[in-house]
């Protein structure tokens, strides 16, 4: 019997002012509209597609082309 192995590709469109945009608020907190609704955390990580916000104490992954907007959160 042979083993067949499939390869698998991924590809991301990646948005290089956005992602810049979002490493400068790194730390800080920030308020994340999705296409699933509003998100407030501090923004933990940014990744060529996807970041990751906490929320007391629980991380959350969201992908870049899931979000609308992103600003810095005042008044938190």
């Amino acid at each position: 019997m042979s083993q067949s192995t499939q390869r698998l590709t991924y590809s991301a469109h990646v948005e290089s002012t956005f992602t810049a945009y979002l490493s400068q608020l790194k730390g800080q907190q920030v308020t994340v509209q999705t296409t699933r609704g509003v998100l407030t955390g501090v923004l933990q990580q940014v990744g060529y597609d996807s970041i990751e916000v906490s929320i007391q104490h629980q991380v959350f992954a969201i992908r870049l082309m899931e979000i609308i907007w992103v600003t810095e959160a005042r008044g938190v």
